[in-house]
């Protein structure tokens, strides 16, 4: 299950960076977000809520991870996008393009801390 997690772990980080420049093209282009962009950003939520319910899932079979803050990274990736979204009030203009970019990537950036908290999970005493 850890091998699992962590090959997720690395799908999120990737698919974080990618929307990342996916904004930055948008930017250089002088277009806004669209339903394409939405759709991805979505996923990119789910990818986040799967893999703290494994984590979740692992703690209940008694793996847990190194470190407990580990949770509330994982509390951050599952609210970072649609939190950016509620705040941004669904606007979709240049300013959107920017903040989205900048949280993408930051959002992509922490998730590779996170096999620094997770390594090595171990069994409950």
């Amino acid at each position: 299950m850890t091998t699992i997690h962590l090959a997720l772990n690395n799908a999120y980080i990737l698919f974080s960076f990618a929307l990342g420049v996916w904004c930055i093209i948008k930017l250089v282009r002088n277009q806004g977000l669209d339903g394409q962009f939405w759709g991805a950003v979505a996923l990119n939520t789910l990818l986040a809520v799967v893999i703290l319910l494994l984590a979740a899932a692992m703690t209940l079979a008694g793996i847990r991870p190194h470190r407990a803050v580990y949770f509330l990274y994982g509390v951050y990736f599952a609210i970072v996008l649609p939190g950016t979204f509620f705040l941004l009030r669904g606007r979709d203009d240049r300013t959107a393009v920017i903040v989205f970019g900048i949280v993408t990537i930051f959002s992509g950036a922490a998730a590779t801390r996170v096999p620094l908290l997770v390594e090595p999970w171990s069994a409950a005493p």
